[in-house]
């Protein structure tokens, strides 16, 4: 279990706006969240603190480095499961981060059409920098909520 340490005001008024979306998005409906924050060892705390203050079924997936089909990874790793939230990580992580954003952008279609919940990727500002460069689609699909202070 991840030990919660006291968030910064910065950190609690990101952590509300990331809740508040979750919970307004529409029930059966993708809704993506790009989670920006540069500490990954916050990321983790974070995703835990939402699943105690929460009612939601939460699923965590971590892409390893050598994953860049991000919707082929994603859909095996939930098989049948539907969760009400689902937080991935790692993406910032990838080899090939070029290559793995390529993938999402052009998956968005399959990821709205299969993955009928809230999505939160964690990304950090150079893969939000890259994401805006090589994924505009998917960029504009979703909403950002920023945890880096300052």
């Amino acid at each position: 279990m991840v030990q919660l340490r006291d968030l910064s005001p910065a950190h609690q008024e990101a952590f509300t706006t990331l809740q508040t979306a979750i919970e307004w998005a529409e029930s059966e409906t993708f809704t993506l969240l790009f989670a920006c924050c540069d500490d990954r060892a916050l990321r983790p705390e974070l995703t835990q603190q939402f699943q105690t203050q929460t009612q939601f079924k939460v699923r965590e997936i971590y892409l390893e480095p050598d994953v860049w089909l991000a919707y082929e990874t994603l859909k095996r790793e939930l098989g049948n499961e539907h969760p009400q939230v689902l937080f991935v990580d790692g993406l910032d992580t990838a080899k090939d981060v070029i290559a793995a954003l390529r993938d999402w952008n052009a998956a968005r279609n399959s990821f709205m059409r299969d993955f009928r919940f809230p999505v939160v990727i964690w990304l950090d500002r150079p893969v939000q920098r890259q994401l805006l460069r090589v994924a505009k689609d998917l960029e504009s699909w979703g909403t950002y909520v920023d945890f880096d202070e300052g």
